[in-house]
């Protein structure tokens, strides 16, 4: 069913649970998720600016940045594995 169809539908259940909760702007899942990779994060540039600003090397910038990126994604990759082998064991 396309959203336009169902956007009245979705504003009186809505409404009906808790009339302060606006509802504005409605849109697909598809258009949500395209909007989102086609631009990049607002703290990027920024971070990458104030870097370059202080004085950092701007080649050795974007390795930085993707390092951390890395050590991050590790670490929650780590804590995630840790949790479903808890998890496992708890539910056999």
């Amino acid at each position: 069913m396309p959203l336009a169809a169902l956007a009245p539908t979705i504003a009186r259940v809505v409404h009906e649970d808790d009339p302060a909760v606006p509802v504005a702007h409605l849109r697909e899942m598809d258009e949500v998720f395209t909007e989102s990779i086609r631009r990049p994060p607002a703290g990027t540039a920024a971070d990458i600016g104030i870097r370059i600003a202080l004085g950092a090397n701007r080649f050795s910038v974007i390795p930085q940045i993707m390092k951390q990126g890395v050590v991050l994604t590790t670490i929650g990759g780590i804590v995630g594995l840790a949790g479903v082998l808890s998890l496992n064991r708890l539910m056999a």
